[in-house]
């Protein structure tokens, strides 16, 4: 045999033994994982090192895939999966972040890729099928330099032990069981954020305005073109005193006159304070549901350039909210919204102008758009139906009124004829009268320049106070439009219907007072007797001591005047000190000291 043959007989030999010694031993991959029960399924590391954290969920109706992002940036918190929207994470990262630090792994479930659904483990993915089912929540945890800290699949619940999930590493086929809460990694916005929108304190709502219209673009020619339906406009003030709502400027749209004309409640006719008290709370406590970022040609007081109109994009896109660019005096351009306007007008100056758009049916930028059958339009009203808001400040100069400012009298001096006057009234004095009159004129002048001084600086106390508040609202203005000039904001439908009220919703009939029945229902008890023999009249009733015929009468009054002719004839005059009364006509009455 060649020594070469020999050599490759000898190869082969030893290849055999390595493949049979590999084959009737456990694997590595076996032995490794049976080893790191009770070790920590990451390598530990300090919660202030994750610096983002991604979520992936698998809508399995819509088989549709739902991501949250959270990241800081140069110590700021933002939602980037939300156009960057600021994040309020601080407290719920370092939740969600302690719940992944040292994850023990407590068992092994499974090490068969084919079991991952059973334990809900599948990796969610683009492309998934509607009929996908055992999808599990993926959850990364970066550091700022972009090091993964954290990649998990959490799956479902361990039977008999609901503080444990199963969960997979993605880049493994085993499944582990760990102690872990998935609630600490919500996608929900609202629980990633400030919610309060306004942050408004209800007590410092001095006045509300409802706008009542409806507004809607349509394209003629290519062109937008508005189709306005104006209704009300009313105005309410609240009295905190009195916790009394009360009018402050109602008026009603005349369809005829093409104009606004102001009315009055009537006789019969009162706020509805039970509405207004829900339009309060609601506003007092506006939570938000989601946002989405407005086109960058639209400033935080809701007014741009005419040419917002040339820009397509931005056109599209308020109108599937329900907003409207309309051209304003001043040739810029104000939006408007679909579903009218609500003004609340805080004490101290500060205006929230709301104004309502469409309902939000999908989360894309098709918002607006009809969604598929079975899809978003349903998880929509099991969860509740949202509508789009838009968000503005001003500052009304009429809530901060003026200071009354005190006129500061002129300074007096005496003339030169005067003082030569005075010296020649009485010259025997000679100098001792001219200094006696200058001292006391000293005296004058220095009391008048205090009192001077007094006002002065009592009128710029006033004023300096004054121009406190205004800068004050003014600042506040502008650090809410900073805050609320990039969004759409959505909101509940149900708080909406409390908000953007009507006519009547607002004003509503007076209820009867106690004691006092409704128009028509008066009782036969309570009604007057009449004359006799005159049907019975409202506010009418007959005197029993009245006579019932024309001789009684004369009788009696010719009976009474004799019987007062005595009287008089007979009374003592009256004595010096009995008291005179003078009547409304200027006569004296004398009264009487007896019967």
């Amino acid at each position: 045999m060649k020594e070469s043959t020999q050599t490759l007989l000898f190869i082969l030999a030893a290849v055999a033994s390595v493949l049979a010694a590999s084959w009737s031993r456990p694997t590595d991959v076996t032995y490794r994982v049976d080893d790191l029960i009770g070790e920590p399924l990451f390598t530990p590391f300090e919660t202030e090192e994750a610096k983002s954290m991604r979520i992936v969920r698998f809508d399995e109706d819509t088989a549709t895939l739902r991501e949250f992002e959270v990241a800081e940036e140069n110590g700021v918190w933002s939602i980037p999966s939300k156009g960057g929207y600021p994040a309020d994470a601080e407290r719920q990262m370092a939740e969600a972040t302690a719940g992944v630090v040292g994850l023990e792994i407590l068992s092994i479930a499974s090490q068969d890729a084919s079991d991952h659904a059973e334990y809900g483990v599948v990796e969610p993915s683009p492309g998934m099928d509607v009929s996908q089912t055992g999808v599990g929540t993926r959850v990364t945890l970066e550091s700022e330099d972009g090091k993964k800290l954290v990649d998990l699949v959490i799956g479902k619940a361990v039977k008999g032990a609901d503080d444990q999930r199963f969960v997979r590493k993605p880049s493994q086929d085993v499944v582990y069981t760990a102690a872990v809460d998935p609630s600490k990694f919500s996608t929900k916005f609202e629980d990633w954020i400030e919610d309060d929108l306004l942050k408004v304190n209800t007590w410092d709502i001095a006045r509300v305005e409802v706008k009542d219209y409806s507004a809607e673009l349509v394209m003629q020619g290519g062109r937008p073109a508005l189709a306005l339906d104006p209704r009300a406009d009313l105005t309410v003030a609240y009295d905190d005193a009195e916790s009394k709502w009360t009018p402050f400027d109602l008026k009603s749209y005349d369809r005829d006159a093409e104009e606004y004309k102001t009315f009055e409640l009537g006789e019969n006719q009162e706020l509805n304070d039970a509405t207004l008290s829900d339009l309060k709370n609601a506003v007092g406590d506006l939570k938000i549901v989601d946002v989405e970022r407005k086109p960058a040609g639209l400033s935080g007081d809701l007014k741009a350039g005419a040419d917002l109109f040339d820009d397509q994009a931005s056109i599209q896109s308020l109108m599937r909210r329900g907003f409207a660019p309309v051209g304003s005096e001043s040739g810029g351009t104000e939006v408007l919204s679909s579903e009218g306007e609500v003004i609340l007008t805080q004490k101290d100056g500060v205006e929230y102008v709301l104004r309502f758009g469409k309902l939000q049916l999908s989360e894309d930028e098709g918002a607006g758009e009809e969604a598929p059958a079975g899809g978003e339009e349903e998880e929509s009203k099991a969860s509740g139906v949202s509508r789009y808001l838009f968000v503005m400040a001003r500052y009304n100069e009429s809530m901060i009124p003026a200071p009354e400012l005190e006129e500061v009298p002129a300074e007096e001096e005496a003339t030169e004829d005067e003082a030569i006057e005075e010296e020649a009234a009485d010259p025997a004095d000679g100098e001792d009268a001219e200094g006696e009159a200058e001292e006391e004129r000293s005296e004058e002048t220095d009391e008048g320049a205090a009192r001077r001084d007094e006002i002065s600086k009592a009128n710029q106390r006033k004023q300096d106070e004054y121009n406190a508040k205004v800068e004050a609202a003014k600042a506040r203005v502008a650090e809410l439009n900073d805050r609320f000039g990039d969004w759409y904001y959505v909101i509940s439908d149900e708080v909406y219907k409390k908000v953007a009220i009507g006519r009547e919703e607002l004003i509503k009939a007076k209820e009867p007072a106690d004691g006092e029945e409704s128009d028509g229902e008066e009782s036969e008890a309570a009604a007057p007797a009449g004359i006799p023999g005159l049907p019975n009249l409202p506010g009418i009733q007959s005197d029993p001591a009245t006579p019932t015929t024309e001789e009684e009468a004369t009788e009696d009054d010719a009976t009474e005047d004799d019987a007062t002719e005595n009287e008089a004839a007979e009374e003592p005059a009256a004595d010096e000190g009995d008291p005179i009364e003078a009547t409304e006509e200027g006569e004296a009455d004398a009264t009487p000291s007896q019967e």
